[in-house]
């Protein structure tokens, strides 16, 4: 039987179908290649406000995280204390999903805050004064390093800060309890040195650390009979236990080096080492922020 001719016809590809099919499924490619390079350009610049932005795991911290700024830190530290600035950086970190690097901003802030304690009882008045400003340099710098990296692209991206009114809380709250351990270290120790006895009117002898009442009235009445203390101004001098004998700070104006002055205050020691009983009798000569420039003793140079 003779085949359909018109069958072979129609069972053929026709070359304009074959064309047009071959082009479609080349618009498709190209349509796909070019949505898979949009989607995968690698030219295309990072995300900066989603970098270093997650927690421990890779996720992103929430927008309403509310972390604290560095600003926020220092302020707080330089108001009210090392710790004040230390419970900020920890609560930042936190609630950033930062654990670790939160407790290991907890240990160093707690380390300088108990180094600002002992600092505040051991340093005299003079010195004492610059620990708050060191103290603030101190944790602002490494809120710079562990806040900064964190939070800053947390508020790039639209996220929230930490309330002002905590901010405040938490300052007023570190200061009281510092000052709390100052007071009751100092109680403890018997260095407060609100104990003292006056010659005349705006003339103290401060004793502490070991020196007694009865010394510090003898050390009294000799300055003020040998013009120590100026007339009618203020001064004040600190008496404390040093071994076997006992040491006096005063402050000059000058002349540390004077030989007259040495020579002065090396027949005062004496005087002073006969009449308390105690030697070797010191006397520190120091400046305004109570730094020991020249120090004299009643056992001679």
């Amino acid at each position: 039987m003779a085949e359909d001719p018109s069958r072979d016809e129609d069972s053929a590809e026709r070359p304009e179908q074959a064309s047009s099919s071959t082009a479609e499924s080349e618009r498709s490619t190209k349509t796909a290649s070019g949505t898979a390079a949009a989607e995968l350009n690698p030219y295309a610049p990072p995300n900066l406000g989603e970098l270093n932005q997650g927690g421990e795991d890779g996720s992103l911290a929430p927008r309403d995280a509310r972390p604290f700024t560095t600003v926020a830190v220092g302020i707080a530290t330089f108001l009210g204390s090392a710790l004040a600035g230390t419970i900020l950086m920890y609560l930042s970190l936190s609630r950033m999903g930062r654990a670790a690097e939160a407790r290991r901003a907890a240990l160093l802030g707690g380390g300088l805050t108990l180094g600002t304690l002992v600092a505040a009882l051991v340093l005299p008045p003079g010195i004492g004064n610059v620990v708050p400003i060191a103290v603030t340099i101190g944790i602002v710098m490494l809120a710079r390093q562990m806040l900064d990296p964190v939070v800053m692209p947390h508020l790039a991206r639209g996220g929230s800060k930490g309330s002002g009114w905590l901010v405040a809380g938490v300052t007023v709250g570190s200061a009281v309890a510092v000052f709390g351990a100052l007071i009751g270290l100092s109680e403890g120790l018997d260095i407060s040195a609100d104990d003292y006895v006056e010659s005349a009117p705006g003339h103290r002898v401060v004793y502490e650390r070991g020196a007694t009442e009865g010394e510090a009235r003898q050390v009294a009445e000799v300055l003020e009979t040998n013009g120590v203390f100026p007339p009618g101004s203020k001064a004040e001098v600190v008496l404390q236990r040093k071994g076997t004998g006992l040491q006096l700070q005063v402050v000059l104006g000058s002349n540390w080096k004077d030989p007259s002055v040495i020579s002065y205050y090396t027949a005062l020691a004496g005087q002073l080492s006969t009449r308390t009983g105690r030697s070797p009798f010191e006397i520190l000569l120091c400046n305004e922020f109570l730094l020991t420039k020249q120090k004299v003793s009643s056992l001679g140079p």
